[in-house]
Protein backbone atom coordinates (compact mmCIF):
# COMPACT_ATOMS: atom_id res chain seq x y z
CA UNK A 1 0.00 0.00 0.00
CA UNK A 2 1.04 3.54 -0.44
CA UNK A 3 1.56 5.55 2.57
CA UNK A 4 0.06 9.04 3.27
CA UNK A 5 2.81 10.98 2.32
CA UNK A 6 2.91 9.49 -0.90
CA UNK A 7 -0.66 9.52 -1.60
CA UNK A 8 -0.40 13.38 -0.70
CA UNK A 9 2.17 14.03 -3.22
CA UNK A 10 0.31 12.26 -5.87
CA UNK A 11 -2.92 14.20 -5.01
CA UNK A 12 -1.35 17.63 -4.92
CA UNK A 13 0.23 16.36 -8.80
CA UNK A 14 -2.47 15.53 -10.16
CA UNK A 15 -4.22 19.03 -8.67
CA UNK A 16 -1.32 20.44 -10.62
CA UNK A 17 -1.40 19.10 -13.48
CA UNK A 18 -5.58 19.42 -13.96
CA UNK A 19 -4.70 23.45 -13.40
CA UNK A 20 -2.55 23.77 -16.25
CA UNK A 21 -4.52 21.07 -18.19
CA UNK A 22 -7.39 23.74 -18.44
CA UNK A 23 -5.30 26.44 -19.23
CA UNK A 24 -5.60 28.04 -22.60
CA UNK A 25 -2.39 28.93 -24.28
CA UNK A 26 -2.75 30.22 -27.02
CA UNK A 27 -5.49 33.23 -25.45
CA UNK A 28 -2.47 33.74 -22.90
CA UNK A 29 0.27 33.79 -25.53
CA UNK A 30 -2.28 36.32 -27.36
CA UNK A 31 -2.60 38.68 -24.58
CA UNK A 32 1.10 38.57 -23.61
CA UNK A 33 1.62 39.53 -27.30
CA UNK A 34 -0.47 42.49 -27.25
CA UNK A 35 0.86 43.46 -23.71
CA UNK A 36 4.50 43.53 -24.86
CA UNK A 37 3.69 45.19 -27.85
CA UNK A 38 2.31 48.40 -25.70
CA UNK A 39 5.33 48.63 -23.54
CA UNK A 40 7.46 48.60 -26.67
CA UNK A 41 5.44 51.35 -28.30
CA UNK A 42 5.26 53.04 -24.63
CA UNK A 43 8.69 52.79 -24.61
CA UNK A 44 9.07 54.35 -27.96
CA UNK A 45 6.71 57.32 -27.49
CA UNK A 46 9.41 58.15 -24.05
CA UNK A 47 12.63 57.95 -26.10
CA UNK A 48 11.10 60.85 -28.46
CA UNK A 49 11.09 63.07 -25.36
CA UNK A 50 14.69 61.95 -24.22
CA UNK A 51 12.80 60.09 -21.36
CA UNK A 52 15.11 57.07 -21.55
CA UNK A 53 15.14 55.96 -18.03
CA UNK A 54 11.29 55.46 -17.91
CA UNK A 55 12.03 53.60 -21.83
CA UNK A 56 14.44 51.43 -21.07
CA UNK A 57 12.03 50.54 -18.67
CA UNK A 58 9.29 49.68 -20.50
CA UNK A 59 11.39 48.14 -23.16
CA UNK A 60 12.86 45.61 -20.62
CA UNK A 61 8.80 44.89 -19.26
CA UNK A 62 8.02 44.43 -23.39
CA UNK A 63 10.99 41.79 -23.35
CA UNK A 64 9.63 39.97 -20.38
CA UNK A 65 6.48 39.73 -22.34
CA UNK A 66 7.74 38.76 -25.68
CA UNK A 67 9.63 35.55 -24.21
CA UNK A 68 6.67 34.63 -22.33
CA UNK A 69 4.22 35.07 -24.73
CA UNK A 70 6.59 32.78 -26.76
CA UNK A 71 6.78 29.84 -24.14
CA UNK A 72 3.04 29.89 -24.32
CA UNK A 73 2.66 29.52 -27.56
CA UNK A 74 5.01 26.51 -27.38
CA UNK A 75 2.83 24.97 -24.39
CA UNK A 76 -0.02 24.84 -26.69
CA UNK A 77 1.37 22.07 -28.63
CA UNK A 78 3.95 20.82 -26.01
CA UNK A 79 2.14 20.89 -22.16
CA UNK A 80 6.16 19.81 -21.43
CA UNK A 81 7.85 22.73 -23.12
CA UNK A 82 9.02 23.86 -18.99
CA UNK A 83 8.05 22.00 -15.93
CA UNK A 84 4.90 23.12 -13.64
CA UNK A 85 7.40 25.13 -11.29
CA UNK A 86 8.78 26.78 -14.07
CA UNK A 87 5.26 27.70 -15.43
CA UNK A 88 4.79 29.29 -11.96
CA UNK A 89 8.42 31.27 -12.74
CA UNK A 90 6.79 32.82 -15.71
CA UNK A 91 4.67 34.79 -14.27
CA UNK A 92 6.52 35.62 -11.46
CA UNK A 93 10.44 35.72 -11.62
CA UNK A 94 12.06 38.50 -13.88
CA UNK A 95 15.44 36.64 -13.82
CA UNK A 96 13.88 33.21 -15.55
CA UNK A 97 12.36 35.45 -18.42
CA UNK A 98 15.92 36.72 -19.13
CA UNK A 99 17.58 33.62 -19.43
CA UNK A 100 15.07 32.32 -21.54
CA UNK A 101 15.44 35.24 -24.01
CA UNK A 102 19.30 34.35 -24.00
CA UNK A 103 18.42 30.39 -24.27
CA UNK A 104 16.15 31.80 -27.32
CA UNK A 105 18.49 34.01 -28.98
CA UNK A 106 21.41 32.10 -28.25
CA UNK A 107 19.75 28.77 -30.36
CA UNK A 108 19.60 31.24 -33.12
CA UNK A 109 23.50 31.72 -33.97
CA UNK A 110 25.01 29.93 -37.17
CA UNK A 111 26.72 27.74 -34.82
CA UNK A 112 23.55 26.42 -33.18
CA UNK A 113 21.67 25.93 -36.32
CA UNK A 114 24.43 24.68 -38.27
CA UNK A 115 24.65 21.92 -35.21
CA UNK A 116 20.90 21.39 -35.22
CA UNK A 117 21.21 20.76 -38.85
CA UNK A 118 24.09 18.01 -38.43
CA UNK A 119 22.10 16.43 -35.31
CA UNK A 120 18.71 17.02 -36.27
CA UNK A 121 17.26 13.19 -35.51
CA UNK A 122 18.54 12.90 -32.44
CA UNK A 123 17.37 16.65 -31.42
CA UNK A 124 14.17 16.25 -32.67
CA UNK A 125 13.14 12.83 -30.64
CA UNK A 126 15.28 13.66 -28.07
CA UNK A 127 15.59 17.47 -27.61
CA UNK A 128 18.87 19.02 -26.92
CA UNK A 129 19.71 19.17 -23.07
CA UNK A 130 22.03 22.68 -23.17
CA UNK A 131 19.16 24.70 -25.00
CA UNK A 132 15.13 22.86 -25.11
CA UNK A 133 14.72 25.96 -27.68
CA UNK A 134 16.94 24.92 -30.49
CA UNK A 135 14.18 23.05 -32.08
CA UNK A 136 11.47 25.38 -32.45
CA UNK A 137 13.90 27.99 -32.70
CA UNK A 138 15.04 26.70 -35.79
CA UNK A 139 11.80 25.71 -37.15
CA UNK A 140 10.83 29.53 -36.55
CA UNK A 141 13.93 30.69 -38.43
CA UNK A 142 13.32 28.40 -41.59
CA UNK A 143 9.44 28.69 -41.62
CA UNK A 144 10.11 32.70 -42.11
CA UNK A 145 12.83 32.81 -43.39
CA UNK A 146 14.23 35.02 -40.50
CA UNK A 147 17.96 34.10 -40.83
CA UNK A 148 20.55 34.01 -37.58
CA UNK A 149 21.59 36.22 -35.09
CA UNK A 150 25.67 37.61 -35.08
CA UNK A 151 27.26 35.57 -32.57
CA UNK A 152 28.62 38.85 -31.75
CA UNK A 153 25.66 39.98 -30.88
CA UNK A 154 24.64 36.87 -28.29
CA UNK A 155 27.49 37.92 -26.38
CA UNK A 156 26.41 41.82 -26.19
CA UNK A 157 23.02 40.88 -25.36
CA UNK A 158 23.73 38.10 -22.47
CA UNK A 159 25.87 41.08 -20.98
CA UNK A 160 22.86 43.28 -21.15
CA UNK A 161 20.35 41.29 -19.65
CA UNK A 162 22.44 40.33 -16.93
CA UNK A 163 21.75 43.51 -15.80
CA UNK A 164 18.55 43.91 -17.22
CA UNK A 165 16.19 43.63 -13.89
CA UNK A 166 18.60 46.51 -11.83
CA UNK A 167 18.39 48.89 -14.87
CA UNK A 168 14.38 48.35 -15.05
CA UNK A 169 14.01 49.76 -11.36
CA UNK A 170 16.93 52.20 -12.14
CA UNK A 171 14.56 53.72 -14.93
CA UNK A 172 11.44 53.86 -12.55
CA UNK A 173 12.59 54.90 -9.11
CA UNK A 174 15.03 57.08 -7.40
CA UNK A 175 17.90 55.15 -5.58
CA UNK A 176 20.49 56.26 -2.92
CA UNK A 177 23.88 54.43 -3.02
CA UNK A 178 26.10 57.27 -1.41
CA UNK A 179 24.42 59.26 -3.98
CA UNK A 180 21.30 60.03 -5.48
CA UNK A 181 20.15 57.73 -8.59
CA UNK A 182 17.47 59.14 -10.89
CA UNK A 183 15.81 57.74 -14.07
CA UNK A 184 17.18 60.53 -15.76
CA UNK A 185 20.96 59.16 -15.01
CA UNK A 186 19.99 56.54 -18.02
CA UNK A 187 20.79 58.17 -21.32
CA UNK A 188 20.63 57.48 -25.06
CA UNK A 189 23.41 54.80 -25.67
CA UNK A 190 21.25 52.59 -22.96
CA UNK A 191 18.29 52.58 -24.58
CA UNK A 192 19.75 51.67 -27.96
CA UNK A 193 21.36 48.61 -26.95
CA UNK A 194 18.04 47.39 -24.83
CA UNK A 195 16.09 48.54 -27.90
CA UNK A 196 18.24 46.26 -30.10
CA UNK A 197 17.54 43.72 -27.68
CA UNK A 198 13.74 44.32 -27.92
CA UNK A 199 13.92 44.50 -31.86
CA UNK A 200 15.75 41.17 -32.68
CA UNK A 201 13.61 39.05 -30.12
CA UNK A 202 10.38 41.07 -31.74
CA UNK A 203 11.71 39.73 -35.22
CA UNK A 204 11.20 36.09 -34.42
CA UNK A 205 8.19 36.32 -32.08
CA UNK A 206 6.21 39.17 -34.05
CA UNK A 207 5.48 36.38 -37.67
CA UNK A 208 4.18 33.54 -34.77
CA UNK A 209 1.57 36.23 -34.03
CA UNK A 210 0.84 38.53 -37.41
CA UNK A 211 1.19 35.72 -39.78
CA UNK A 212 -2.51 34.55 -41.22
CA UNK A 213 -3.31 30.43 -40.24
CA UNK A 214 -5.12 30.36 -43.65
CA UNK A 215 -3.76 26.84 -45.54
CA UNK A 216 -0.18 27.58 -43.85
CA UNK A 217 -0.25 23.95 -42.75
CA UNK A 218 3.56 24.22 -41.29
CA UNK A 219 2.87 26.94 -39.10
CA UNK A 220 -0.87 25.29 -37.92
CA UNK A 221 1.34 22.42 -36.85
CA UNK A 222 3.60 24.30 -35.17
CA UNK A 223 1.07 26.03 -33.07
CA UNK A 224 -1.35 23.40 -32.25
CA UNK A 225 0.68 20.34 -32.89
CA UNK A 226 -0.49 17.13 -34.73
Amino acid sequence: MRDKKMVKTLQSQDQIDGYWHDCDFVTGACDAYENASKHLAISELLAKQENYGFSVSHLVLGIEELIKALILMFLNSDRHFISHPHKEKLFANHGFKHINVKKFLSALTKESMDDYDSNWFDYYFNGNPNNTFQQKAYTISKLFNLGQINEQQIDQIIQLLDDANNLKNKGFYVDYDGGWLRPEDVGLATFDNYSNIGNTLMRFVKPLFTTPLLDNDELIEFIYGK
